[in-house]
């Protein structure tokens, strides 16, 4: 008989796609590499202070399988080309530094991100108090996100690319047993994206605004043209690909939000705002030298290991 994870396991196999869900619902859409209903689905979801819906219903997914009940998430076994370990850098530079504000329906929060000029890598960190869970994270340069956990002085590492689609199938799965019925396919003609042509100084930069509309009404979104690349935080660390034919001829990217920043170098998402409200704004936009230690940190390697790997051990 599977064992069932415990509350704390779970948090530390989901800890990478709870987090995508946080940018998601700060950002208002989903990062091109995730199914989008899947994610809206669950950000609309209440959950409660201790997230136990969530974990609830995760493990009921995971537990799928016996007793002749339908099989839960099918994951892969291994990441193909995998195995040595992940040599982790003493120091991790940053050249920039973005502070953002997000108003919440739960109120106003900070996010600060860490960016390399030409956005080879990226870290964020939001305001939470010192009991977090998740201090920092760092999407590297060669394809690996660090989740640094200071409270347990702890850094666990994921390649975030092995396991995003694994997630994202999960993720589905996820928001379908919180909603208690499928989710059906994303439809490419529900909200349309527009370069409206007005500009702005944000924090400094030009800014560009673009008009999201569905049938629930509209809302602007202002990317500013920036001196660095933010690419990696909208792609959840994948990056931008070598050949952009593929995104730019895909009708489905037209109407996506979040595929600018990975079609154009260089865009920020700096600002939202709808009915009169802004969502999110940014406070400060710097150019400074910020220099992440992984000094005095236990480190959780898992990079080489895939998504199912993740959750069975963290279940024993």
């Amino acid at each position: 008989m599977r064992k069932p994870l415990t509350l704390f396991s779970k948090k530390i196999v989901l800890l990478f796609f709870l987090v995508s869900l946080v940018t998601t619902k700060n950002h208002a859409q989903p990062g091109i590499y995730l199914k989008r209903m899947a994610a809206d689905k669950v950000t609309q979801e209440p959950v409660n202070a201790k997230g136990k819906t969530v974990y609830t219903a995760v493990n009921k997914i995971l537990s799928k399988g016996n007793n002749n009940e339908k099989p839960g998430v099918q994951l892969k076994d291994s990441i193909p080309g995998s195995g040595s370990s992940y040599q982790l850098p003493a120091t991790i530079p940053f050249d920039w530094e973005v502070v953002q504000e997000i108003n919440g329906d739960d109120g106003k929060s900070t996010i600060t991100y860490y960016f390399t000029t030409n956005g080879d890598c990226a870290g964020m960190k939001s305001g939470a108090d010192a009991s977090s869970d998740l201090s920092l994270m760092v999407y590297a340069k060669d394809g690996a996100t660090l989740m640094f956990n200071d409270k347990r002085k702890t850094i666990t590492i994921m390649k975030m690319t092995s396991v995003v689609a694994e997630g994202a199938q999960m993720g589905k799965q996820l928001a379908e047993e919180l909603n208690k019925k499928p989710i059906k396919p994303s439809r490419n003609d529900d909200m349309t994206v527009s370069k409206t042509g007005k500009t702005k100084m944000i924090c400094g930069f030009t800014a560009d605004e673009y008009l999201m509309k569905n049938e629930k009404g509209s809302s602007s979104v202002w990317y500013a043209n920036v001196g660095f690349d933010p690419v990696k935080i909208y792609t959840m660390g994948v990056g931008r690909p070598a050949d952009l034919n593929k995104i730019k001829n895909d009708p489905r990217m037209k109407n996506n939000i979040l595929a600018i920043p990975v079609i154009n170098k260089n865009c920020l998402m700096a600002e939202m705002e709808a009915g009169g409200k802004k969502g999110m704004e940014t406070k400060s936009i710097t150019k400074k030298t910020i220099t992440i230690s992984t000094t005095g940190y236990k480190i959780i390697d898992q990079s080489n290991k895939s998504l199912k790997q993740i959750i069975r051990e963290g279940g024993n």
